[in-house]
């Protein structure tokens, strides 16, 4: 999960090479993160994991996957 751009091999990342191979259902990755665990759906989500929308955010700058969060609503 990171950017080509950041690559030292200029390697395309897993994830993307993936969704280009047609591996995946959905080009979408999603992480849960609870004290009880964490666990990484790729090419879709789990909807037993989660109530409500998702938010999605704009890539601002292809260094890491950087969020700032405050807690749940």
């Amino acid at each position: 999960m990171g950017f080509k751009s950041i690559s030292e091999y200029n390697a395309n990342p897993v994830f993307q090479t993936l969704v280009a191979d047609g591996q995946t259902s959905d080009p979408v990755f999603a992480f849960k993160l609870s004290n009880s665990g964490a666990e990484l759906s790729v090419g879709g989500t789990d909807s037993s994991l989660y109530s409500g929308d998702f938010t999605y955010v704009k890539v601002e700058k292809e260094v890491c996957f950087l969020l700032l969060w405050s807690g749940p609503n």
